[in-house]
């Protein structure tokens, strides 16, 4: 497959090749397009909301209003303030809901439907520039084809090897463009499956947190405010007729009613409670007045949402229906005008197609009349040819006696000379032969004696580095014995003199004992003191000799260590260069070894056609 890819790629054809290029490099071009409409124009138009959405998500709690988030997200805020219903800074949840928050208004994008590509154009056009290629093969192939001419047998092999050449244009660019449009037409629908899928995902997470307010949800609510508002008037008022019943009593008829008798008790007792009523009177009145203008407020706010509810629902409902409803009956009548000229083409194709067919019915009939004709044409023409080459057979076999025969002389006169040319060549050969073993008797003694000389060079130069270093090596070996012998007598006599002071401190500590009287027990511990220190200097003696033993031992072995490093050194480069120069040599041999086999071969195959022409000579 992809052997043939590059073929059809390089195919040598200037035009097939034009047009295969232009279907790759458009279909490219348009695979680049969608790539870039899909994630770096259509997704990015998706980022608010879902910045919104996992805002809502992260911080969604039951029971608990949510706050604008702060400045720093601006962008969250804007969309927020736009789309939900807030109230002091604060997003409104459902009272039946509480993890769902109430939203005004869908994001635009999410119901709005899904756009076209850029390139929805790509299959149509890759397909046509396919059916262009393929007829342009055609014209290609019937362009340079004389039909009048075609009735001979070179003139129609021509034609058809120039039909045939222009159909392989015609179904390669068929087959490039046939199968780049339904390679878009798979990749377009993946794109429209991308964004739809990206759409109804945002949907489906933004329906779990939010709950959209109809109207009918907004009127409902008005409809229980408004009925919980007239239950409170309705208390009121029966509060209010109460208290008109109270107010209607007066002193001066329950003192007339109870007489003189009670008006003691009526001014202790029920005068502080009269006072107490008026008083509560007094402030229900206020409080009914209060609510009154509570309600009349209500009923305002009322009147201007229900306003407002039904100019959105003029500009928001009933208007883009109207509008979409006229745009459908447009599209209704463009899609039938569309319909109907679709109709009339398909008339025309039809009509087109029946014409073709008849056309090529004719052209069928016409061209087994052709062939009939060509093949009554083919035996005359065979016939004719039958009775033309035998006559120039025949003029050719008299042609090819006389070339024989001159031939034959020639080769007579070529042989001669050969001959002559041979003993010449020979006669050469043995004196290059004589010449060149004498060269390589040279050659031999030459390197003989150069090998001779080489190798005396490196075994005198070998003797003296080493003896060099044989004697640099006795030097430090003598230079080390000296100094070892004035630092042993040196250490010696530093010990002689160091136990001549011991002597001495012995005999002046025996002195001074004796003078000074001391018991036994005490020079017992002052020998013991001096065998003390006595025996620590014979440690450090002996410590120091031991170091320079072991300091003796260690430039020993580095020395031979660096002789015996430096012997392998000069070894290995003398036997590397023996091994250079046999090899030089080795190969040297070779190549003369070589030319002289060449040179042998040479002369022997010239003495073998020397001998050869002898012996056709002695023949002949």
């Amino acid at each position: 497959m992809w052997e043939w890819f590059k073929k059809s790629l390089n195919s040598g054809d200037p035009v097939s090749d034009i047009f295969i290029w232009i279907i790759i490099v458009f279909a490219l071009l348009a695979l680049g397009l969608e790539l870039f409409s899909i994630f770096k124009n259509y997704f990015p138009k998706f980022k608010d909301t879902e910045d919104g959405i996992n805002f809502l998500n992260s911080n969604n709690k039951p029971e608990e209003k949510l706050d604008l988030p702060t400045d720093t997200d601006e962008k969250i805020r804007k969309w927020l303030q736009r789309h939900f219903l807030i109230q002091n800074e604060k997003l409104i949840k459902d009272e039946n809901d509480q993890l769902k928050f109430i939203i005004l208004s869908a994001p635009s994008i999410l119901s709005q439907p899904i756009p076209r590509g850029p390139v929805y154009f790509a299959p149509t056009l890759l397909t046509a520039l396919g059916v262009l290629g393929t007829f342009a093969g055609i014209y290609l192939g019937l362009q340079n084809i004389n039909l009048g001419n075609i009735s001979e047998a070179n003139n129609l092999l021509k034609a058809s090897t120039q039909l045939m050449e222009g159909m392989k244009l015609a179904f390669v660019t068929s087959l490039f463009g046939l199968g780049t449009s339904s390679f878009f037409m798979l990749f377009l629908a993946w794109g429209k499956w991308r964004r739809e899928q990206r759409r109804d995902n945002l949907r489906n997470q933004l329906r779990e947190i939010a709950i959209l307010e109809t109207p009918v949800r907004l009127l409902s609510r008005l409809g229980n405010q408004q009925s919980n508002q007239t239950e409170l008037v309705e208390s009121l008022k029966n509060v209010a007729d109460s208290l008109k019943g109270i107010s209607n009593l007066s002193a001066d008829e329950i003192g007339k009613a109870t007489g003189r008798y009670f008006r003691v008790v009526v001014q202790q007792d029920v005068k502080p409670l009269y006072q107490e009523l008026y008083q509560e009177l007094q402030q229900l009145r206020t409080t009914q007045e209060s609510q009154g203008q509570t309600v009349e407020t209500l009923i305002k706010q009322q009147g201007q949402t229900v306003e407002t509810l039904i100019h959105q629902m003029e500009t928001q409902l009933i208007e883009p229906v109207v509008k979409r409803l006229d745009e459908s009956a447009a599209l209704t009548q463009e899609a039938s005008l569309a319909v109907r000229e679709l109709r009339e083409s398909l008339g025309g194709i039809s009509a087109s197609l029946s014409s073709a067919i008849s056309t090529i019915q004719e052209f069928q009939k016409t061209t087994l009349v052709e062939l009939k004709d060509f093949a009554v044409n083919l035996q005359e023409i065979l016939g004719q040819f039958r009775t033309d080459t035998e006559g120039v057979m025949q003029k050719v076999s008299l042609e090819i006696e006389r070339a024989v025969n001159t031939s034959i002389e020639g080769m007579e006169a070529q042989r001669q000379a050969f001959e002559l040319s041979a003993e010449k060549a020979a006669d050469t050969f043995k004196g290059i032969r004589i010449d060149f073993e004498e060269e390589l008797k040279k050659f031999r003694n030459e390197y003989q004696e150069s090998l001779n000389n080489f190798f005396t060079e490196q075994n005198q130069l070998l003797q003296e580095t080493l003896g060099e270093q044989r004697d640099g090596l006795a030097q430090v070996v003598d230079s080390l014995k000296t100094v070892f012998i004035e630092d042993s007598q040196h250490m010696s006599e530093e010990i002689q003199t160091s136990m001549n002071t011991i002597k001495e401190t012995v005999e002046k500590v025996s002195k001074l004992s004796n003078t000074l009287g001391l018991t036994s027990g005490e020079r017992l511990a002052q020998l013991q003191e001096l065998a003390r220190t006595i025996g620590d200097e014979a440690n450090q003696v002996s410590g120091h000799y031991q170091n320079m033993a072991t300091q003796f031992n260690a430039t020993l072995q580095a020395g031979n260590q660096q002789l015996a490093g430096y012997l392998q050194q000069a070894n290995e480069v003398y036997s590397n260069r023996i091994q250079e120069f046999d090899t030089a040599t080795a190969t040297i041999c070779q190549q003369l070894n070589s030319t002289s086999h060449e040179f042998m071969g040479v002369a022997q195959y010239l003495v073998s056609a020397a001998d050869d022409l002898r012996n056709t000579n002695g023949r002949n």
